[in-house]
């Protein structure tokens, strides 16, 4: 009898050891599935992202039709969190940068008034001293033209040739800012808000950084590299047009 009974407990151990192999099986199987089915996902949404990354940061092969009919084309509510939270990751670096440009431009803002303020202190001291010098020239500012900066603008249909530092006299568009205190403080600035047409952003420059529009600059391109006079001859083509 004790040597039956040594025997069930022998075949209960290797039972219980298939048991144990089958179940790491299974779970070893889940987890490959779990994978597969998220490297599934991934491809799926890979387009889609894709087309997403291109459309916000300027390519334009994808435009804004595409990314919303991928989103009308959602048949479940898994895939339309997917796109959703694809758009939250490709949009945070975005509106965190233009939070940070917003700040440059009150900054700037700020510091163009107190050059402002501080250039009319000395143009009335030199005139009650009776001194024929000119104003003392405003002290150097770092915050120019070239200065990445950022509001909520809206175009006009007015172009003109503007003079960013860096690169040469370029077709621009004139922008209205919505903000409409900021408008006003930067028109009493004589500033202008400006979009280089092929470019996405804005910038701030002085009016005598403007001049009127016609197809060519007259200036001589021979100082610039070969990509940024091929740029500039597509944004002339697109204001010619315009």
């Amino acid at each position: 009898d004790d040597d039956d009974d040594d025997d069930d407990d022998d075949d209960k151990g290797e039972d219980d050891s298939d048991d144990d192999t089958a179940t790491e099986s299974v779970s070893h199987d889940d987890d490959s599935s779990i994978e597969e089915e998220a490297e599934e996902v991934d491809s799926m949404l890979a387009d889609e992202a894709l087309m997403l990354s291109g459309h916000l940061y300027g390519d334009e092969e994808n435009q804004r039709d595409s990314w919303r009919d991928a989103v009308r084309r959602c048949k479940t509510a898994s895939r339309l969190a997917a796109l959703t939270q694809c758009f939250l990751h490709s949009t945070m670096s975005i509106m965190v940068d233009r939070d940070k440009e917003y700040d440059t431009l009150c900054k700037a803002v700020k510091c163009w008034e107190k050059e402002a303020n501080e250039n009319k202190k000395a143009g009335r001291k030199s005139l009650s001293q009776k001194k024929k010098s000119p104003c003392p020239f405003p002290k150097k500012t770092k915050f120019n033209s070239a200065s990445k900066v950022w509001a909520h603008w809206s175009p006009t249909k007015r172009l003109l040739w503007a003079q960013v530092p860096g690169r040469p006299w370029w077709p621009s568009i004139v922008c209205n800012v919505e903000d409409k205190n900021l408008a006003k403080r930067l028109a009493a600035l004589d500033r202008v808000v400006i979009n280089c047409v092929g470019d996405e952003g804005i910038y701030i420059v002085k009016k005598n950084e403007t001049k009127r529009y016609t197809s060519r600059s007259g200036e001589n391109l021979s100082k610039y590299e070969a990509d940024v006079i091929e740029k500039l001859e597509k944004s002339i083509s697109i204001a010619d047009n315009f």
